[in-house]
């Protein structure tokens, strides 16, 4: 991953990433977003020089969510970059190196251990996207996920580069397992 530093060389176009939101980068382009309990799902395409991104609120979406728009579920939103970047230019499954990021732990360990669904999302989150994954033979290059607190998320579609800012809080260090 790049220092936050390396951020401020780059010259490119920005997209903010919205939560629910993807995009199929063909030109480079930054790609950003901040995350909570949502993950986010780099694809980069090293041979074609290109590069996707996802902002998934919710982990799984319905079959019948997969004919519209269901990029606010991580598992359809990677079968989507997936199929766009195949579709728009060539890319294969096998071309394409997975960075994951975000579900972070939004509340309390002693709250998130009670089961409650949507104290549990972040985790959920993280699962669906990485049987997706899974699914496609993709390896996971990086990931950066269940921290406290949130994620800032800067993405080289062009390069595949990403840095990853924690946005948690002083004192919630203490609530890391690992990071």
């Amino acid at each position: 991953m790049w220092q936050e530093d390396q951020i401020q060389g780059e010259t490119l176009p920005t997209v903010h990433l919205q939560p629910s939101e993807l995009l199929v980068a063909l030109r480079p382009t930054m790609l950003v977003t901040i995350l909570g309990s949502c993950v986010a799902v780099c694809l980069h395409d090293r041979k074609r020089k290109v590069g996707a991104m996802c902002h998934g609120l919710l982990p799984k979406a319905k079959s019948s969510a997969f004919g519209g728009d269901c990029s606010r579920f991580v598992d359809c939103a990677i079968h989507a970059m997936v199929r766009g970047m195949a579709e728009k230019c060539g890319s294969r499954p096998s071309d394409l190196d997975a960075k994951l990021f975000g579900g972070a732990r939004m509340f309390s360990p002693e709250i998130e251990e009670g089961g409650r669904h949507m104290q549990r999302i972040g985790v959920e989150n993280i699962e669906a996207a990485r049987a997706v994954l899974r699914e496609y033979g993709m390896r996971v290059s990086v990931e950066e996920v269940g921290a406290a607190g949130g994620y800032k998320i800067f993405f080289a579609s062009h390069t595949g580069k990403v840095v990853c800012k924690s946005l948690r809080r002083p004192q919630d260090k203490s609530l890391l397992s690992k990071l």
